[in-house]
């Protein structure tokens, strides 16, 4: 799955750099810098059947053919990790990464740029490669009224909850599940495991199967997964999951969408976001001129109310007042 570089590397190759004529995603420049064979058909499939997108402007466009590629990445590692089940049951035993960086500047597989800047799908992979992970998957029970009838068919949707103990020791840990509806924010349930879930040693553990109802309920709703540690009650893990496509899907405008700068305290520097509505695909970006010292240990994360997400920074130190912006998923009657 292809991505845009950063639009900071994009405007590097272009001659006359932001104000540049060829600033926009099907010029003659800019497919110049792609050589994939079929690059135009292959990307615009991928997003016109996934995602919200838009052309212009041409940041955001740059933001979606990352976030996709971001997708395709988590999901592909999630579900190969899962298959990792332990002793004689190790049905995929890892994945070759193509690509990691690229040797010019252009749009490509590779998770960081020509310019070294991390794309959103370097975030996603991480995340994924972490040795405690908890991942969910919807799935669709299909209940025929009869043997012979294909219309008369009761559909109850459901989610897989899994968790990956990659490290060499077997951890315990308390599973939190909540959903959230997604055009108010509304909590619809909490619910907790009353004792740790065992997560066995170097494997994948199926820890439960829950329903989530009919397909009009599930589809208005976000849901997430964590793994608690029982010993001081933090989250070691978390998985949030919308419905797909995510096209569908009309995202509210936050209102109340924060971000904290956090300095020090015994755990190093750190972003912290939160926001009163779902949000989809939030990504930070730190502007502190050509040093680029700034380097962010996590991005392109999923937001849920009533949590503040922490996201670690390096080199914030010599900055007093970093410049933040930042962008999201929107609904496509935004764009």
């Amino acid at each position: 799955m292809e991505a845009f570089p950063s639009i900071s590397t994009i405007d590097s190759y272009l001659p006359n750099g932001k104000d540049d004529l060829d600033r926009y995603a099907q010029s003659s420049t800019v497919d110049f810098h792609n050589k994939a064979i079929g690059h135009e058909r292959r990307l615009a499939t991928y997003l016109v059947e996934n995602i919200p997108y838009n052309h212009e402007p041409f940041d955001y466009y740059v933001y979606c053919t990352q976030l996709m590629q971001a997708e395709c990445i988590s999901t592909a590692f999630r579900l190969w990790k899962r298959e990792w089940k332990g002793r004689f049951r190790e049905y995929c035993g890892g994945a070759l990464v193509w690509q990691l960086n690229d040797c010019w500047p252009g749009q490509s597989w590779s998770i960081v740029d020509f310019s070294l800047r991390p794309k959103l799908a370097y975030y996603a992979m991480k995340r994924e490669l972490a040795d405690i992970t908890i991942n969910t998957k919807r799935i669709v029970e299909e209940i025929p009224a009869d043997r012979y009838t294909r219309a008369h068919v009761k559909r109850i949707h459901k989610v897989q909850i899994f968790a990956t103990n990659l490290s060499l020791e077997n951890h315990q840990y308390l599973l939190r599940f909540q959903g959230w509806d997604i055009s108010t924010g509304q909590l619809l349930f909490v619910e907790k495991t009353p004792q740790p879930e065992t997560l066995e040693y170097n494997q994948s553990t199926e820890i439960c199967v829950r329903e989530l109802g009919n397909s009009e309920t599930a589809s208005r709703m976000v849901f997430a997964a964590y793994l608690i540690n029982p010993e001081d009650a933090q989250s070691v893990a978390r998985s949030v999951n919308w419905p797909k496509p995510l096209k569908y899907i009309q995202f509210p405008a936050p209102k109340n969408l924060r971000v904290d700068t956090v300095r020090g305290q015994g755990i190093g520097n750190a972003f912290e976001v939160q926001c009163d509505v779902p949000v989809k695909g939030f990504v930070l970006e730190v502007d502190d001129g050509e040093k680029r010292d700034i380097v962010l240990e996590d991005n392109c994360v999923d937001l849920v109310p009533g949590e503040a997400v922490r996201i670690g920074v390096k080199g914030l130190e010599s900055v007093q007042e970093p410049k933040i912006t930042y962008r999201y998923l929107k609904a496509a009657i935004d764009l």
